[in-house]
């Protein structure tokens, strides 16, 4: 394959077979042998007018997205929009030197393509795989699995509905000791393990199936999309803040956080908010906003990424 074919536009212009076997490769290539793809599904994703033609995976637990790269992207705060970002200024109560002192700078950067989760987790946990309520079989990190296996298999028996094929009787999250079930599906459980552990304990045990933390770059990138305004969604906050923000790539990014996003460099990228934040707190929405630091282990998120490089 070809680095062009993994960028836009060029990606979207490939037909569905061809995204098809890039996509199976890029799996078996950069991930470690011992997760195994469960499923493969196509999808499209509607973002204010642009259209994304992609694949996703269930792998180790989670879905898995082929996000296209993109050469010269725009990121940071460009600080000649003052015109443009008058209401939010308005709104909020803050000044142009305010958004300079708390979003990353104006930059050109070439943004490579990425395996992404589409869904952010606690960092105070480690997903396994997932579980099957029908056959009881566990597909992921079969050996992290071997030490909680007793416990999934306990809980599934004590909780679970007599038909295996009811979703209404089982929970949305099950818990006993460390171990911590999410239903996934109608048929499914996710499987993780509460972790007391440090960013740099979280980041080797990504390593060992080829994930990381993303960099801030591509962490601005994943949430803003490449877009120059203050938000994914322009320079304008609604009237009433929706559950969840656009995102280009359809990645799942809710308003309500338990605290920061996790990123390779030792720095914030959000902080906690509520369904409903004010509008100087909703800086924090911004793909750019930063805060140097750590962040608080037992409250951040994470998504693992796998970036595609060709050498």
């Amino acid at each position: 394959m070809a680095v062009n074919d993994l960028t836009l536009p060029t990606w979207n212009t490939l037909d569905e077979a061809r995204q098809k076997f890039i996509f199976q490769q890029l799996t078996r290539y950069f991930l470690s042998p011992l997760l195994s793809v469960d499923d493969i599904r196509p999808l499209t994703v509607t973002f204010f007018g642009q259209t994304l033609h992609t694949f996703e995976a269930m792998i180790g637990g989670e879905w898995l997205r082929l996000v296209p790269g993109m050469p010269n992207v725009s990121l940071g705060f460009a600080a000649d929009q003052q015109g443009q970002l008058a209401d939010y200024l308005g709104q909020s109560g803050l000044t142009m030197q305010d958004l300079s002192h708390q979003l990353s700078p104006e930059r050109q950067v070439d943004i490579p393509a990425m395996l992404v989760a589409t869904r952010a987790m606690p960092a105070s946990e480690e997903i396994l795989g997932r579980v099957s309520l029908t056959t009881r079989i566990f597909k992921g990190n079969h050996m992290a699995y071997a030490a909680v296996r007793a416990q999934v298999l306990a809980l599934l028996d004590r909780h679970g509905s007599l038909d295996p094929f009811s979703q209404s009787g089982w929970p949305a999250t099950l818990t006993s000791g460390s171990v911590i079930l999410r239903l996934a599906s109608a048929h499914h459980y996710q499987v993780s393990i509460s972790k007391n552990w440090q960013k740099s304990e979280l980041q080797k045990a990504l390593s060992y199936f080829g994930f990381r933390l993303p960099t801030q770059d591509q962490y601005e990138y994943l949430q803003g999309g490449g877009v120059t305004s203050l938000f994914s969604f322009g320079n304008t906050l609604p009237a009433d803040m929706p559950r969840y923000l656009p995102n280009r790539f359809g990645l799942t990014v809710p308003v309500t956080r338990s605290g920061s996003e996790l990123i390779q460099e030792a720095m914030q990228k959000s902080t906690p908010l509520s369904a409903q934040p004010t509008a100087k707190e909703a800086l924090a929405l911004s793909p750019f906003y930063q805060v140097a630091g750590e962040g608080n282990m037992g409250t951040a998120l994470y998504r693992r990424v796998a970036t595609i490089t060709m050498d």
